[in-house]
């Protein structure tokens, strides 16, 4: 069965699907990768690198991490890099905007379609078509790109739906693991009420997640909604 690399994602500690010995991603992200059948699994950089093991090792992919660090065992952060992909490659800006159209699709139309509002029937059909074949039209890349860069919906640029998902996915995961966190609870309220938070919110959310009951969470960039204005 052949895997392809499709996306760069937050993960909590997960058995890396590839590789001939059993081991684990960690580090709380992980690249996705994707069979025919539509199945997704997680798997670390150096599977996602090996010729082997996926279709596409030097392709880069989308990354919808962006927004967060990581916390060490000692409170400090810890600044980590996707190591993947050639910077030789030919049209590299038109493969990043693709990427990023593939990034948008998925935030809105799947990591984040339980919150209300935030779904649009144009491109959940346009989504549709990318998990069936795995690629987008240039048409169909142009029409997101516009979406996605719409400054009189702020509140819906790609860069705005980043910050949602990381503040949503890490605290989905911290509610997860501690019990009687009723300040989070009315924090993940508001992101999914006003689709941003105030600074001093996730100032907050830091503070809770450093200590998160033994397990590692991600540190939230404090100016990922500066841009709302």
């Amino acid at each position: 069965m052949s895997w392809t690399v499709v996306r760069y994602d937050f993960t909590e500690k997960v058995e890396c699907r590839l590789g001939l010995k059993k081991h684990y991603i960690t580090s709380g992200k992980g690249f996705v990768i994707r069979n025919e059948n539509g199945e997704e699994a997680f798997c670390g950089p150096v599977c996602a690198s090996n010729p082997l093991y996926v279709t596409n090792p030097n392709e880069k992919v989308p990354d919808i991490t962006m927004g967060c660090s990581i916390f060490n065992e000692s409170g400090q952060i810890v600044v980590s890099e996707v190591v993947r992909g050639s910077a030789n490659q030919k049209n590299d800006e038109e493969i990043n905007e693709k990427n990023a159209a593939i990034a948008y699709l998925t935030l809105r139309c799947n990591k984040l379609a339980h919150i209300k509002g935030i779904k649009y029937n144009a491109l959940n059909a346009i989504y549709g078509e990318y998990l069936k074949d795995n690629d987008l039209s240039e048409s169909d890349v142009d029409f997101v790109s516009y979406v996605m860069n719409n400054d009189d919906f702020q509140k819906y640029t790609y860069k705005n739906l980043l910050g949602i998902y990381a503040c949503d996915y890490w605290i989905n995961y911290f509610i997860e693991c501690n019990d009687n966190i009723k300040y989070v609870e009315r924090v993940r309220a508001t992101l999914h009420k006003n689709l941003f938070l105030e600074k001093e919110q996730i100032t907050k959310l830091n503070n809770w997640f450093r200590y998160s009951d033994g397990k590692e969470i991600m540190k939230l960039k404090e100016n990922l909604f500066s841009h709302i204005k």
